[in-house]
């Protein structure tokens, strides 16, 4: 009998015993529990900036590259419901025409009110620019022929120029 009641002093006192770098965590079933906390490493040096020798270079990279021109027009696009989102969202949709149907794309001006309104709505939406890889049309015919693709570049296909049809006769009888 006497065994287990000094089985529970000594876990009194093993409780009662403060360890340095130890810190009491409480549970449910067990009451504190002292638990170590991790020493402070040796090989820690404040004055090593190793570490960031990469964030560095990325930031000398980037200053390094020219800045890109502003795009003139942005293909924007609904990605999210507005179903749980504010009136003042729903109408900025509704404005641009995005409201509707998601994944619609919408081309809009790269000016600083429009901005200001999708920078309102941005979480809801997916922005890119337009771009002109092969330039813009040169005739009213190549309008036809245009075409606005998924990476937001605006592709023309240019119309051949024709050559009249008295040249062309001339090359089959000679």
């Amino acid at each position: 009998m006497a065994a287990p009641f000094r089985c529970f002093k000594t876990l009194r006192l093993f409780s009662a015993v403060q360890f340095p770098q130890a810190t009491a965590v409480r549970f449910k079933s067990r009451g504190l529990i002292p638990r170590r906390k991790r020493p402070i490493k040796k090989w820690f040096d404040p004055a090593d900036k190793s570490w960031a020798e990469p964030i560095y270079s990325h930031h000398e990279q980037k200053q390094g590259r020219p800045e890109q021109e502003a795009s003139m027009l942005h293909m924007v696009y609904r990605i999210k419901d507005h179903y749980t989102r504010p009136f003042w969202e729903k109408d900025i949709l509704k404005e641009f025409g995005l409201y509707d149907k998601a994944y619609t794309p919408v081309v809009l001006k790269n000016t600083p009110d429009v901005n200001g309104k999708l920078r309102q709505v941005q979480h809801l939406l997916r922005i890119k620019p337009v771009t002109f890889p092969y330039g813009l049309p040169k005739s009213e015919s190549d309008y036809k022929h245009c075409f606005l693709n998924e990476h937001g570049e605006f592709v023309v296909k240019h119309q051949l120029q024709e050559h009249p049809a008295a040249d062309t006769e001339q090359a089959w009888t000679e």
